[in-house]
């Protein structure tokens, strides 16, 4: 499924707040695209108890999936390169 600019715009708003109202470790809080590949493959390490990890993994999921469906496939970041 495809996200419009504001669906978009509210997961990254959601993830933002869920990571730094619980104290995530995390580099910082923001919803790069950077910042959700690392916390998808590090994440779980660190704040795989914290209130809301679930949900925030599934927002980071749903965002990073989307991104990459929307761009051509010989420009996809690799999976190992993050």
């Amino acid at each position: 499924m495809q996200y419009g600019v504001a669906e978009y715009l509210n997961l990254r708003s959601e993830f933002e707040e869920i990571v730094s109202r619980n104290g995530y470790v995390m580099d910082d809080y923001n919803s790069s695209i950077d910042s959700l590949y690392t916390f998808i493959s590090l994440g779980h390490a660190s704040n795989r108890f914290r209130t809301g990890f679930e949900r925030a993994m599934d927002i980071a999921e749903t965002i990073v999936e989307n991104y990459e469906s929307s761009i051509p496939k010989k420009s996809r970041r690799s999976k190992s390169s993050s």
